[in-house]
């Protein structure tokens, strides 16, 4: 059979990979840049499109020590040929910056995206579909390092800049929905999250299907609020359905296959059934560790998740190591003045007063109290939750008249 153009297979590998169908379109942007290295030349513009696609895939398919050095390639040929005032080139370094943000590397990441961000301005204008992702993908690393008032600000532009470009039936609306959807959750806008969150899965389902992976983001971003308002079987359901979407799109050893792993975790958890919550939850923390390594963030996530199993069971010994090993992660990582760091003293707080530790507790939770204020204000749910847990500590320490309200 004759190979196709160099360019109807750079077409091909981008219709597979706006359909989710990474794993198909990996061999084609493999032998795409081998064949473009020897018909085009080591510094031609399409063999470094087919690197930056090859970067997308790889990323995307979670294998991200694979996926810098096609992107790198990319950037060298395309500051060659373009200049690195060019879109093509912001493109590629706001690509890059992502898989750098995916790492945990955000001291990396975050001045690449403000670079793409500046050459799409100067570029393009304010307003282009360029300008709305690089805006939407420094609101996700904000909201990454907890600067989640900026964080919003960003995604709001990005989504208005969106809906004004390209329409409101498109899935970078969805994806803008999904990020705001995130946001609402963590600052306690429960209703207000939801409905984006459904408003975006429903986008995705119409326009992408339900076979494409990012589906199953929105899946598990619905099911996560039906969780909070304690919808257990459902959001197990709709969890579940997620699980066996990533199986079959991008497998088991992704890190979004981890955070579903979590989520189910949890779900089973409340649900009494400890023994499944807890090899979930271990599956999860091992995939974290082998694809992201031992210190990214989000190990801290599944080091809480199995805590919380072992202390529902009364295993508070083991509970206490893996919180503190996951506040040893969040400390390294994000430092002390992340939300989810204070998020962490309270559930170590919390296991310190069941083991007759109370004294323990306290300083933690007002450490935890001053943060989460700092970071939502007085009304979160976080703060009250964490008041609750310091009236605790203090009246399992005799100061009655001080865990008054």
């Amino acid at each position: 059979m004759p190979e196709l153009p160099i360019r109807d297979t750079l077409s091909e590998i981008a219709r597979l990979y706006r359909q989710g169908r990474f794993r198909q379109a990996l061999p084609l942007a493999q032998h795409t840049v081998e064949l473009a290295e020897q018909q085009l030349g080591e510094n031609h513009p399409d063999l470094a499109e087919g690197f930056h696609y090859l970067g997308e895939i790889y990323r995307e398919l979670g294998n991200y020590q694979q996926a810098e050095s096609p992107y790198l390639r990319a950037l060298k040929i395309k500051r060659a040929a373009f200049g690195k005032d060019h879109p093509t080139f912001a493109r590629s370094l706001n690509s890059l910056a992502r898989l750098y943000e995916e790492m945990g590397k955000y001291a990396a990441a975050e001045p690449l995206f403000q670079q793409a961000l500046a050459v799409r301005q100067a570029a393009l204008g304010e307003e282009s579909a360029d300008v709305a992702e690089s805006l939407h993908d420094l609101a996700q690393l904000s909201e990454s390092l907890g600067r989640l008032t900026q964080a919003e600000m960003q995604a709001n532009r990005a989504l208005e800049i969106r809906r004004k470009v390209l329409g409101e039936d498109q899935p970078d609306v969805a994806e803008s929905l999904q990020l705001l959807a995130r946001l609402d959750g963590q600052r306690g806008q429960l209703r207000q999250g939801e409905a984006r969150a459904r408003q975006a899965l429903e986008i995705r389902r119409r326009l992408l299907g339900e076979t494409h992976p990012y589906y199953a983001g929105s899946l598990a971003t619905v099911a996560s609020f039906l969780g909070h308002r304690g919808d257990l079987s459902e959001a197990e359901k709709l969890t579940r359905q997620a699980r066996e979407l990533l199986q079959q799109t991008v497998g088991e050893d992704h890190p979004a296959y981890a955070h579903i792993l979590s989520l189910l975790a949890g779900f089973t958890g409340f649900q009494g059934r400890i023994a499944d919550a807890e090899k979930l939850a271990r599956e999860a923390l091992e995939i974290r560790r082998r694809v992201l390594g031992e210190k990214h963030p989000s190990c801290s996530s599944s080091l809480l998740v199995l805590a919380w199993v072992e202390r529902i069971d009364h295993r508070l010994d083991e509970a206490e190591a893996h919180v503190r090993q996951a506040l040893d992660i969040l400390r390294n990582s994000l430092g002390e003045k992340h939300h989810e760091y204070a998020e962490c003293l309270n559930e170590l707080a919390g296991i310190l007063i069941e083991d007759g530790r109370a004294a323990e507790a306290e300083p933690l939770l007002q450490q935890s109290i001053a943060i989460l204020r700092e970071t939502f204000g007085d009304n979160h749910p976080g703060v009250a939750n964490a008041l609750v847990e310091l009236s605790g500590a203090l009246l399992a320490a005799g100061r009655f008249q001080e865990a008054e309200p």
